[in-house]
């Protein structure tokens, strides 16, 4: 029963993080603007695979895309996906 929620939650995760790609290389004429303020993460692997011509690095990090996608990490993994930073100051340890 849960199984196209977690489809309908994938796809319109992959179609969300794709529509930012557009504007993104409108602006930046395809190479993240200055100080790569507009790099976002699809533009990232737009210009790794064909700029670049790292078709392997892209693929692996297409798959990272789509492992955060899925939320593989899971609610209660360590770091900031459980509500806490995965770097600790001194103030902080115990």
């Amino acid at each position: 029963m849960i199984s196209p929620v977690i489809l309908f939650t994938f796809i319109t995760g992959i179609i969300g993080s794709f529509q930012v790609f557009t504007p993104a290389y409108i602006i930046s004429a395809g190479d993240g603007g200055p100080a790569y303020a507009s790099m976002f993460y699809v533009l990232y692997l737009y210009v790794n695979a064909f700029r670049r011509y790292r078709f392997g690095y892209a693929f692996g990090a297409s798959l990272d895309l789509v492992h955060r996608d899925l939320g593989a990490d899971g609610p209660g993994a360590p770091g900031v996906a459980a509500g806490r930073s995965t770097t600790r100051t001194p103030a902080t340890r115990r």
